[in-house]
């Protein structure tokens, strides 16, 4: 029974393998990700460059399960970095003000729930994939999940199909289109399965509920989902969340917050005040700014400004964070050196900062962070203060009249993402 137990969870385990490694879109692995992923199994197993390549996930789906097993043979970084995939992607995140816990309603918390390790199986309804209890009793995090949808796109050409079918296309296409005379290419819309995630977090120190799930979810038809059907959703898993504690007092004040609006963090001082951090080893650039402006003459009249910094190349921007940290041991005082990526220095974003009128309802930025390296992590390493460290970031909008934050980038690690959440909740925490 065991033997059998395990080989199908083997079986789930190589089905991952063979999507993440062979599947195009926006829920495969990154190139990056999967380049650190070997390295990582580079690094363990004490093995050259020449022996375990970076780009070993360009080979045969073959031949890279055959590499995973004999360097991965628990599985247990796979594992690792499928959860990370999954669960440090493009997310939309919800913060809010939970009342506060009694010290006996924490112990109750956390004695209520048993620590599980990460589910890589499917499930037809919300279940816990995983339940992670803070070790000083700070909080406890339940990542939920269930089958779902994603759509792709696959790129056909004229050596792909017959030519009956080709020019069948090409008709239907010129009839439909009343316009071209020569099909050139196809794009094929395709459904295909996938793993939506939501996870949840109860900050029981900070008395704060972190709310976050996939930012693109199709139906089973192709369709994106209403924001509506969304919000059932995340409401549906944090009920799930707080009836696992079995205690009414804990459900109440946990449900009672996800569904007051008021209850969000997202507060006009923290948005505004996050817009300008530069600490030590934390920063915020800007990539685009929106405001409404609207016409005090005409009040049906409302302006929608959006003034985007074309400037603001991710690539250049972490090599001159990285010598400025290197010469400096410190990020603070980047814009005084480097003032052309400081957005109120472009033109028209000046102006509407000095237009009364005008209000910040949006931005788009880069939080950046400096931190330590992790054992076998990949990472550049310098002569003076940058050495060991990592310099790393995620692009971000944040929405305050909708008061979300939508994090744009396929993968990222635990650690940036969770500087960015605690910034917001100190930020949140200070008085107005």
């Amino acid at each position: 029974m065991n033997k059998k137990n395990d080989n199908a969870a083997e079986e789930i385990i190589l089905d991952k393998i063979k999507k993440v490694f062979t599947s195009k879109g926006r829920y495969s692995w990154s190139i990056d990700l999967k380049r650190k992923y070997f390295y990582k199994l580079q690094k363990q197993n004490q093995l050259k460059s020449t022996d375990l390549p970076l780009s070993t996930y360009e080979n045969e789906i073959s031949k890279i399960i055959e590499t995973i097993q004999n360097f991965d043979k628990d599985y247990k970084v796979f594992k690792e970095f499928h959860e990370r995939y999954e669960s440090y992607g493009r997310k939309i995140v919800e913060l809010f003000k939970i009342e506060k816990f009694t010290d006996e309603e924490k112990e109750y918390i956390i004695k209520s729930l048993s620590n599980k390790v990460y589910d890589l199986s499917d499930k037809d309804q919300w279940t816990p994939l995983k339940i992670e209890k803070a070790e000083d009793g700070s909080g406890v995090t339940i990542k939920l999940g269930k089958s779902a949808f994603q759509t792709i796109r696959a790129p056909l050409e004229r050596s792909d199909l017959d030519l009956g079918v080709w020019e069948k296309i090409e008709e239907k296409a010129i009839e439909k289109l009343s316009a071209g005379d020569k099909l050139i290419g196809i794009q094929a819309k395709m459904l295909a399965p996938k793993r939506s995630i939501i996870k949840i977090h109860i900050n029981l120190s900070k008395h704060k509920l972190e709310v976050s799930s996939d930012n693109f979810q199709v139906d089973q038809t192709g369709n994106r989902l209403k924001d509506e059907t969304v919000r059932l959703e995340r409401k549906a898993a944090v009920k799930q969340v707080a009836e696992m504690l079995g205690k009414d007092k804990e459900l109440q004040k946990i449900t009672k917050a996800f569904e007051s609006e008021s209850n969000k963090i997202f507060s006009e001082n923290t948005f505004n005040e996050l817009h300008k951090t530069n600490e030590d080893e934390f920063l915020i650039i800007h990539i685009l700014e929106r405001y409404d402006r609207p016409d005090e003459s005409i009040t049906e009249l409302s302006e929608d400004l959006i003034s985007k910094l074309k400037n603001q190349k991710i690539n250049d921007i972490i090599k001159k964070v990285s010598e400025y940290f290197d010469q400096n041991g410190s990020l603070k005082g980047f814009f005084e050196k480097h003032y052309e990526h400081h957005s109120s220095r472009a033109t028209y974003i000046s102006l509407l900062e000095k237009d009364k009128s005008a209000v910040r309802t949006a931005y788009s930025a880069y939080a950046i962070i400096i931190r330590n390296g992790e054992l076998y992590e990949q990472y550049k390493s310098y002569d003076n203060k940058l050495k060991d460290k990592v310099v790393e970031y995620i692009q971000f909008d944040y929405d305050y009249s909708e008061k979300i934050l939508e994090v744009k980038d396929s993968t990222y690690s635990k650690y940036v993402y969770e500087t960015l959440i605690q910034k917001i909740y100190e930020l949140s925490d200070r008085k107005n």
